[in-house]
């Protein structure tokens, strides 16, 4: 979703630090997520294109380490309308 109709080079842009998990496969911490400013783009390119779908990922809950940023994303379109 956050690097939906994004160019290729632009799609790897989308991450400042990517998702490492621990080191312990039964541990289910990861460290944070940091993102770009391509992947609210990415959201809004998904969003535009499949509104529908994007609301029903988000009322079933992203995963925890995109969820601030769904929710920040969805919480613009509300207030900008």
């Amino acid at each position: 979703m956050v690097s939906h109709g994004l160019d290729a080079e632009y799609a790897e842009k989308v991450f400042l630090k990517s998702p490492k998990f621990a080191d312990n496969k039964n541990s289910q911490q990861i460290e944070p997520v940091e993102f770009s400013s391509y992947a609210l783009v990415g959201l809004k390119n998904f969003f535009l294109s499949n509104p529908e779908k994007f609301r029903s990922r988000l009322s079933k809950g992203p995963p925890p380490q995109f969820r601030w940023l769904a929710w920040r994303f969805i919480a613009m379109q509300i207030i900008q309308k």
